[in-house]
């Protein structure tokens, strides 16, 4: 029998570290940060009795539910902490930022797909150019200012260097007529040729060529923003003004102005339906996407996906029924130590963290509605895919990267097939999820040979004997990430949570044992 051990109501502590100055989410003015889950008594990790629980996964079909985009697997940077990871460092000598091999290496192997740039109307001008003529300022209402040294031009290079295949979300601020002005700055900084203003800059600064932009996301969580507060119908004004802006420099841009932010919070519960609706309405003909921040397990995710399906439902009956919604945000929301909520911090990244951000990839990748997303954050508060050694300050990933590492070994563009999970915790609504899985067939000329399966099991001290029922496919080769408590972090020196690569053996053809609290990657052949 599995029970929920409860952990604390949160608007306490919260309250008290946002008066301390001490965010966890980004508003533009930082207000309602960390907020988002006031009031909510989180749960502690699903546990069971037994030792072991059976259960059956079977392939239902080979018409594909939706595209394994690649897109699915983004990264979100926080500007304050983008000096922390080591991306870049002045030099004595140097002009401009010098590339340091810190974060290159902390990343190897790591899938750059996209990546959420947050710009902050003007401080993006701070952090360009040389590095003597880079003006100290706040880089956000909480920071207590300094010079930043990996600005835009350093963090697209970085992350170039590691993915030459990455692309670009930028976030651009949505306030008043200073901020259209900067939008199109940023724009022509991003793209412009050497013949303009900006782009010039770009060039001199370092980068020859444009930044391959995938969208321009219109404002961050702008509901919840004050000074003053905008509505609706002012953010669609300012949106429509901004994206003319933008496209003067770039004619195809594409763009993603947001949802309404924490629907479940009594901030947002009486305007949410009709924000989404006048933005959809107004925005949604001339967008590719539509901007969602959830967070789990503030709420289970099948609560978080009554509000996808809402949001997909209004997308329907919109002017624009292929606009895709682009979950910008998304992660483990921390609870659960005594004292200071940030000793929590370190759930998000640890192995539970993985295993949550692990079952929301599962689940997401059944919505063909979602059309990308962007985990926060590469390095931000309690969440982070990269740390500095309090001691050493030397860069090392966290959990996170296996996790990313271990989904981008299927390949990206195949395609994902439905599954029926059967047994005691693969229920979807209730809040009792615990076992989840996704199955994805390759293409390219594999002619259907191969098929990967992804498995996760949230319980902590309880193994899932599975049942598969695949057809033709049998398991072959068997990676499981996992370490010996779901609490377990990887530091620089300490590295308990890792991948472990095996041979399947004759007797796992049909039924196959996860180990308690692991993400399970089977490549199964016909």
């Amino acid at each position: 029998m599995m029970t929920k051990v409860p952990f604390f109501t949160l608007a306490v502590v919260l309250g008290t570290m946002f008066c301390a100055g001490v965010p966890l989410l980004h508003a533009e003015e930082a207000v309602g940060a960390g907020h988002e889950y006031d009031n909510i008594e989180l749960d502690g990790p699903i546990t069971a009795e037994e030792k072991m629980l059976p259960a059956v996964l079977e392939l239902k079909s080979v018409s594909p539910l939706r595209t394994y985009d690649a897109e699915m697997f983004g990264l979100s940077y926080d500007f304050v902490d983008q000096d922390n990871i080591r991306m870049a460092a002045a030099k004595p000598g140097e002009t401009y930022p010098v590339l340091l091999p810190d974060f290159q290496n902390a990343a190897a192997g790591v899938p750059f797909p996209l990546n959420r740039m947050w710009i902050l109307k003007d401080n993006w001008k701070f952090a360009i150019g040389p590095v003597e003529e880079r003006k100290e300022h706040k880089r956000a209402s909480w920071d207590r200012g300094g010079r930043q040294i990996t600005g835009p031009v350093e963090l697209v290079k970085a992350v170039l260097t590691a993915d030459p295949k990455a692309k670009f979300d930028i976030l651009v601020t949505i306030r008043d007529a200073d901020a259209v002005k900067q939008a199109r700055e940023i724009a022509e900084f991003m793209l412009g040729s050497a013949e303009t203003e900006w782009g010039a800059k770009r060039i001199e600064y370092g980068l020859a060529a444009p930044v391959p932009v995938a969208v321009w996301e219109l404002g961050n969580e702008t509901d919840w923003a004050r000074n003053p507060k905008i509505d609706a119908e002012e953010y669609v004004r300012l949106c429509k003004e901004t994206m003319q802006a933008i496209r003067s420099v770039d004619p195809n841009a594409r763009f993603a102005p947001h949802s309404a932010t924490a629907p479940w919070n009594d901030i947002s519960k009486s305007y949410w339906k009709e924000w989404n609706k006048t933005v959809i309405q107004e925005l949604g003909a001339d967008s590719a996407m539509l901007a969602f921040h959830p967070y789990y397990h503030g709420y289970p995710i099948d609560y978080i996906e009554t509000y996808i399906k809402t949001i997909a439902d209004e997308i329907k009956a919109g002017p624009n029924p292929d606009l895709k919604i682009f979950v910008s945000e998304h992660g483990l929301w921390p609870g659960g130590e005594p004292g200071s909520w940030n000793n929590s911090w370190y759930r998000t990244h640890a192995l539970i963290g993985c295993l949550a951000v692990s079952e929301w990839f599962n689940r997401m990748l059944a919505h063909p509605e979602i059309g990308a997303m962007t985990m926060h954050a590469a390095s931000s508060g309690p969440w982070g895919m990269f740390y500095p050694d309090p001691y050493s300050r030397k860069v090392y990933s966290t959990a996170l990267a296996d996790l990313f590492k271990l989904y981008a070994q299927i390949p990206f563009g195949s395609d994902v097939l439905p599954t029926a999970f059967s047994g005691e915790g693969t229920e979807f609504t209730g809040g009792k999820l615990t076992l989840s899985a996704v199955a994805v067939r390759p293409g390219n000329g594999d002619d259907g040979n191969t098929l990967f399966l992804l498995i996760t099991n949230r319980l902590p001290e309880t193994s899932r004997e599975i049942t598969l029922k695949l057809g033709a496919y049998k398991p072959q080769t068997i990676h499981t990430l996992t370490s010996g408590s779901v609490l377990d972090q990887n530091t620089l020196i300490d590295r308990p949570v890792q991948t472990r690569t095996r041979k399947a053996t004759e007797e796992e053809a049909h039924t196959l044992t996860v180990p308690p609290g692991s993400v399970t990657l089977v490549e199964c052949v016909k």
